[in-house]
């Protein structure tokens, strides 16, 4: 699918055609098609008409009242935002949209070394995990490390007090994926999207 028919801009032309007041009889779908060939979207229109469930995911998309949309293309930007922050060609976009939005770079290293090394996650060690809670003296500087599951190695936490804002977001975007062993403590999982996301940052 091209450019002109991706994610956001399908996402962005239902939000436009809800704001208008439309959609509100029981033939949603086929008004929208129309509007879409009156404002020259024919290559939209012959990618919905030629992917049936994407035809039919629009469809269930154009049942939502427009409060409900908003609220969800608000958080799908909340999370566009954080990503672009990191992409050169879009992140001073982004730092003027919202310059509380973000992925650290403390979340970056943390992606670098998942995918850099042979092991697909990490875990805090219990040690590390009671210095993040209990804090460490004034006097110290607390060592925190997340080590590797399946190979020997540590990654060195250089904000400890930040790390559980940084994995969280990670999670959020789908970037690690987390999971629980018995009462053992979390273990992060790199995806295949953070590896095409690193990537985009080269």
């Amino acid at each position: 699918m091209e450019l002109f028919s991706s994610l956001a801009t399908i996402i962005g032309l239902v939000s436009v055609w809800k704001s208008e007041g439309r959609a509100r009889s029981g033939e949603d779908y086929n008004d929208f098609i129309q509007w879409l060939s009156e404002s020259r979207h024919c290559r939209l229109i012959e990618s919905l008409e030629s992917n049936h469930l994407l035809g039919l995911k629009i469809k269930q998309l154009l049942t939502k009242n427009h409060t409900e949309l908003e609220k969800s293309l608000a958080n799908l930007d909340a999370m566009l935002l954080q990503l672009a922050s990191q992409v050169d060609d879009f992140k001073e976009i982004a730092k003027e949209i919202d310059p509380t939005q973000g992925v650290s770079d403390q979340a970056i290293h943390i992606l670098k070394s998942i995918v850099s090394s042979t092991s697909s996650s990490i875990q805090m060690n219990s040690i590390n995990f009671f210095d993040v809670a209990w804090g460490a003296n004034d006097n110290e500087v607390p060592k925190i490390s997340m080590g590797f599951v399946d190979e020997p190695g540590v990654i060195k936490i250089e904000e400890p007090k930040f790390l559980p804002d940084d994995l969280n977001t990670l999670v959020k975007l789908n970037l690690l994926l987390i999971s629980e062993v018995g009462t053992s403590l979390p273990i992060y999982t790199v995806t295949r999207s953070a590896a095409k996301y690193l990537e985009k940052l080269k």
